[in-house]
Parts: C-alpha cells; sequence; structure tokens
C-alpha cells in the first residue's frame, strides 16, 4: 500500500526561503513519524524503536520551484511545496499515517513550516513475474568486513558478484519475518547496464546523524515469484528500508 503527501511552506509562518539539508532523511522520517503518532501513539513508538527489518520505505523529496544550493535543497516561502511517497505491505502503518497527515497541522522540516496540503492513497499497482523498475530512493546492500579487529559494512554496489546474492537473501528474509513463512520462489534483478555505463555517477552518500549511508540508483529488471516481487515493492528493497532507501516504483 502506497501514498502520496504533499508539504507546502506555511505563509503564516514562513517569510524566508526554506532550506532542507539534502541529508534529511532522519528528518523526513521524524516528519512521517509525528503523523503517526498524532494518531496513534504506540504504533509511532514501535516504528521508531523496533530493532531489525522495518517494513516500510519512503521516497527522497520532489520539489517545486526548488534548487539545490550547495548541501541544501532551497524553496521559495510562496508557490513551492515538497512531495514525497511512503509505501508499506502493512495497511495499518500507511492507513494511519495518512489520518495523522490530514490532522495535523503543522510540520518542521529543515527551517522551513509546513503543512499538508495533499494527502492521496495511490492506486495499486498490479504485479507480474517480470517488471522493470526504478528507485526514487537509493539501494543499499552491504557485507561485514573486518578492518583493524572492527567488524564494519562495506556498501556493494552492482558491480559487485555479492550485491546480486545479497538483494535476494535480504528480500527473502525480510519477507519470512513479516509472514512467519519463507516465501515460495526466488528473485533476481539485472540492472539496466546501459544506463549504468552512460551515466557518470549512480553512487549517492547519505549522512545519517554520525555515519554515513552509500547507495545505489539505477534502473533494473527484476523477475521471478510475484509475491516475493510484490512484498520487496511495498516494503522496499535492499537494507535501511526505514531510514527511507530501496524504494521503487514501477515502470510501464
Amino acid at each position: 500500500m502506497r501514498c502520496v503527501i504533499s508539504l507546502t511552506p506555511d505563509p503564516e509562518f514562513q517569510k524566508t526561503e526554506v532550506k532542507i539539508n539534502l541529508n534529511y532523511n532522519h528528518s523526513l522520517l521524524a516528519v512521517i513519524l509525528s503523523f503517526i503518532k498524532e494518531v496513534d501513539t504506540s504504533l509511532a513508538e514501535k516504528l521508531h524503536s523496533s530493532t531489525g527489518f522495518k517494513f516500510y520505505t519512503f521516497s527522497r523529496l520532489f520539489a517545486k520551484n526548488g534548487k539545490i544550493i550547495s548541501s541544501h535543497l532551497v524553496l521559495s516561502p510562496e508557490n513551492s511545496y515538497v512531495k514525497f511517497y511512503v509505501s508499506s505491505p502493512d495497511k495499518k502503518i500507511i492507513e494511519t499515517l495518512m489520518k495523522g497527515a490530514a490532522s495535523l497541522l503543522q510540520v518542521k522540516l529543515g527551517n522551513g513550516i509546513f503543512y499538508p496540503n495533499f494527502i492521496s492513497i495511490l492506486e495499486d499497482v498490479e504485479i507480474t513475474e517480470m517488471e522493470k523498475m526504478k528507485l526514487l530512493s537509493p539501494l543499499v546492500l552491504s557485507k561485514p568486513v573486518e578492518k583493524n579487529g572492527k567488524l564494519l559494512h562495506k556498501y556493494l554496489s552492482p558491480f559487485d558478484k555479492e550485491f546480486f546474492q545479497r538483494f535476494s537473501e535480504n528480500l527473502k528474509r525480510k519477507y519470512e519475518a513479516f509472514y512467519g513463512r519463507p516465501p515460495k520462489g526466488e528473485v533476481k534483478i539485472i540492472p539496466d547496464w546501459d544506463y549504468i555505463n552512460n551515466k557518470k555517477r549512480i553512487s549517492k552518500l547519505v549522512k545519517i546523524k554520525d555515519s554515513y549511508v552509500r547507495g545505489y540508483l539505477f534502473p533494473f529488471l527484476i523477475e521471478g515469484d510475484r509475491e516475493l516481487i510484490k512484498f520487496g515493492y511495498n516494503a522496499g528493497f535492499g537494507e535501511k528500508t526505514g531510514m527511507g532507501f530501496g524504494f521503487a516504483e514501477v515502470i510501464k
């Protein structure tokens, strides 16, 4: 289940340009949780504090009349907005989010005060055994490596052989954790190598609090078990979906 939310600078409070640091994942998550908390405090706390897999994801911000200046997304206080998408296989999360966004009058993002001006559930997309998708937030996959006696994460790119195995394993484990049973089939992805080879850079380095996460943006073909594909479409692909990574949409 998916929804889209649009936020507009509140003219009663916002008289100057709005500046949102491009490393806004944590701030945008706080906005999402504030909407949920408005309706269901226990659900918001559960999503915030739970460890392990997070069964939701959200996209990057898309802006009207916005521009990138240095390390910030800058918006005019008038005639501008940002929108983002949220997705989850758990309908309760999306329904609670929508109710909260409809009732909460203001949220803070960057140095701006916004109000939700458009909230909508998106029409379900029929998922088949083969779909072409594009990422609206970076896909993150990693493997543990030891360095100087410390266990670190090495972020993987589509050029790493382990990338594809990690993609499939992560999705299957996440599916089993959600449904309490393993999936019946497998999936595999085929990156759009023409896009990747023609693009100067597909990696995105995002700062989350005091650490950095590297993800990748590229179109891909995914094929295999339809239910597993659908689950990934709703829950997000890869790691750290709860921080806004791995949100993909179908290309029709």
